[in-house]
């Protein structure tokens, strides 16, 4: 007598690396900025080009600096919040040519939700809530980033 056992699933954060902005890079003559993200406990970043917008909110939440009114991430992430859903954490989960695409990770009622986001989005409500929520990274995404030009001069970093 044969049985269907079925196969387990792979749980897609077994694969994945923690990590944290290191620092963010503006550049007064350029439209996109560098934020640099370091796997938890160790010493290899990538670099995340971003608008000077998002930039700006992520070295502010990085600083902890307050902002006298809501944010759009503080907004999104209050919003979330009095609809009855917590943050779970942040997904950088996919990388095509050098564009990053990542998933908000929200608990509504027991049931994981899944949000679409740009990385510098959710990387700034990740940073706002407190504690900050984890981002983590596929490892095979963070490999691939890895191999990125650093988009800096040598004499800036």
């Amino acid at each position: 007598m044969s049985r269907f056992i079925e196969p387990r699933r792979r749980d897609p954060l077994a694969q994945t690396l923690e990590i944290a902005p290191s620092r963010v890079a503006f550049c007064e003559y350029s439209a996109t900025q560098t934020v640099f993200f370091r796997e938890l406990n160790g010493r290899r970043e990538f670099p995340l080009t971003v608008g000077l917008f998002e930039a700006t909110t992520i070295d502010r939440a990085c600083r902890r600096v307050p902002s006298p009114r809501p944010l759009t991430h503080e907004l999104v992430a209050q919003a979330v919040e009095a609809l009855g859903g917590s943050f779970v954490d942040v997904l950088v989960d996919r990388l095509e040519g050098r564009v990053f695409y990542a998933k908000i990770r929200i608990n509504q009622n027991g049931k994981i939700v899944l949000l679409d986001a740009r990385p510098s989005d959710a990387v700034a409500i990740a940073l706002s809530r407190r504690p900050p929520l984890k981002i983590l990274i596929s490892r095979s995404v963070f490999e691939q980033a890895l191999e990125f030009p650093t988009p800096i001069p040598s004499r800036f970093r």
